[in-house]
């Protein structure tokens, strides 16, 4: 999906800065539709400091949570100085949320607070508010980049390169914490997947985080490996859809990934974020014998009504939800259900 990279120059002589626009992570450099400001080129002297401090906010799921830590760990690569939303900051990131209007309307608030608290810092929209309405995000005067997920990856390099900043040692070549930056050092989102083929009728989530992908096994063990590495106590497995991780990778299903993870790592607790009524099975619950796997599941319920969860497209009935949560307290101890 073509996203779009705009960066603005503020001048206090015009209500109607000039832009660069980025089309896509393919590398298109042609302006999207629309009428827009004329396009100048940018100095690192204009907008820059010697070193960027850079703030990420972040709205929404805990899938959004990992991308943000991973972002930040991105930017500290590239030598920028990640800090809280409390300090005053030269760049500042939303990973936004867009699963109804109301998150779409806390990420404009947020984005317009940054503008105000940091006049002169560079202001992103990220997440899936930008990849789904790109347009209604760049008419926004106090948003100066907006990329969405395809092209989220991407946004430190073209911040580096807009922005024309030197490059620092570890972009060189040498060696790099692995660690994705975090304030809390206690827990740490890991992504297994990303996307979701089940297109309910009600949910725009296929459209902002596309088709289902599962991560690797190895590169999941290798990252829980280097947060217990680093003093973390808990991961949380998190995704779009985990019921469906393994399905493009032979032989792996959730519940074999657990068992990797618990064979493989250390680590202390591991939190599976989200699961749906029919991704419960007795080959996955009898995991939780193990302790290190905290005793929670977090089960959506999206009504009661076999014909409003038909409407819905959903893929399980009322009857199946119950069946789920009773086979999920049978068998696990103390176990707790949200």
């Amino acid at each position: 999906m073509s996203m779009t990279f705009k960066l603005n120059q503020r001048r206090q002589e015009s209500k109607s800065p000039p832009i660069i626009t980025y089309a896509n992570n393919e590398g298109d450099q042609t302006a999207p539709s629309g009428k827009f400001r004329d396009t100048v080129v940018i100095s690192m002297n204009q907008l820059t400091s010697n070193q960027q401090k850079v703030a990420i906010e972040t709205h929404g799921c805990k899938l959004n949570q990992a991308d943000s830590q991973a972002l930040a760990r991105e930017f500290s690569a590239a030598g920028f100085q990640v800090v809280g939303l409390h300090e005053q900051v030269d760049i500042f990131v939303l990973n936004s949320c867009t699963v109804t209007h109301v998150a779409d309307r806390k990420a404009r608030h947020s984005l317009r607070s940054a503008r105000r608290k940091n006049p002169d810092a560079t202001i992103v929209a990220t997440g899936c508010y930008a990849e789904r309405n790109p347009t209604e995000l760049m008419e926004i005067s106090e948003i100066d980049i907006v990329m969405g997920n395809g092209s989220k990856r991407a946004i430190v390099q073209r911040l580096v390169d807009s922005l024309e900043l030197p490059i620092v040692p570890c972009a060189t070549g040498e060696d790099i914490d692995v660690i994705p930056l975090s304030l809390n050092r206690n827990r740490a989102m890991v992504k297994i997947q990303e996307g979701c083929d089940q297109v309910c009728a009600y949910c725009i989530v296929p459209k902002v985080r596309g088709r289902e992908k599962s991560v690797p096994v190895a590169t999941i063990i290798e990252q829980i490996t280097a947060y217990q590495d680093a003093g973390f106590h808990e991961v949380v497995l998190t995704g779009t859809q985990l019921g469906s991780y393994g399905f493009d990778l032979e032989g792996e299903s959730i519940a074999s990934l657990i068992r990797h993870v618990l064979n493989r790592t250390r680590i202390s607790r591991i939190r599976v974020s989200s699961l749906q009524p029919q991704d419960i099975t007795s080959d996955l619950l009898e995991l939780w014998d193990n302790p290190r796997l905290c005793p929670h599941f977090h089960l959506p319920l999206q009504s009661g009504s076999d014909n409003i969860l038909s409407q819905m497209r959903r893929r399980y009935t009322a009857s199946q939800y119950s069946q789920s949560v009773d086979a999920i307290r049978n068998r696990v101890q103390d176990v707790a259900i949200t």
